[in-house]
């Protein structure tokens, strides 16, 4: 962790802000993986409020380090004192998208941490009778139909994690439409009947 010469003032803002806080609610689905996960905007709606209320803001810059994407958080209290963290992360597909969904992840962990935010996953939590934003949750766009298509695809080649067909065809079920996805479908099926030939 990096820091101004002093932090007495936001140290002071922070442990103010954080008794407002509560953990992240795990309200975002992954038809992929059948999971559930705090998203970006949960984490930012669990801890933003408290944070600007307390004369806290958040900055975060991505950066491209050595095949790395890096995003460093940086919290400013209005006195001017500051302190920062960065998270290093290699994406799994060398190219625009892996790279934005690296920062993503990069930007979601990175304020989780410096928060200390953790993610609600239990009943006893949303008992405590906290204000918390309703979540968003992330639209797949590749449809429903697609998803279906990807599951028998999977269990026909005995592909047992479909984040290596994410990675090796370039596609998420949240940033590629229906239309988009044609192509790789039949790129996909062309390439394993090749491999079964």
């Amino acid at each position: 962790m990096k820091h101004s010469e002093t932090i007495g003032k936001i140290a002071g803002a922070m442990v103010k802000a954080q008794t407002e806080m509560a953990n992240a609610s795990k309200s975002s689905k992954n038809p992929f993986f059948k999971s559930n996960y705090a998203s970006f905007n949960e984490v930012r709606e669990s801890s933003l409020p408290a944070l600007n209320a307390n004369g806290i803001a958040v900055f975060q810059t991505p950066a491209h380090v050595d095949g790395r994407v890096e995003v460093e958080t940086i919290l400013v209290h209005e006195s001017g004192e500051w302190i920062s963290g960065t998270v290093s992360l290699k994406p799994k597909v060398d190219d625009p998208q892996g790279a934005g969904s690296a920062i993503t992840y990069g930007r979601r962990y990175g304020l989780s941490a410096i928060c200390a935010l953790g993610a609600e996953d239990d009943d006893g939590e949303r008992s405590m009778n906290r204000k918390q934003a309703p979540p968003i949750q992330k639209q797949v766009i590749i449809g429903q139909e697609n998803i279906n298509w990807l599951s028998r695809f999977c269990k026909t080649h005995d592909i047992k994690d479909k984040q290596i067909l994410m990675s090796k065809y370039s596609f998420d079920p949240y940033g590629t439409t229906a239309e988009q996805f044609e192509p790789i479908k039949k790129t996909m099926e062309s390439d394993y009947q090749e491999a079964a030939a």
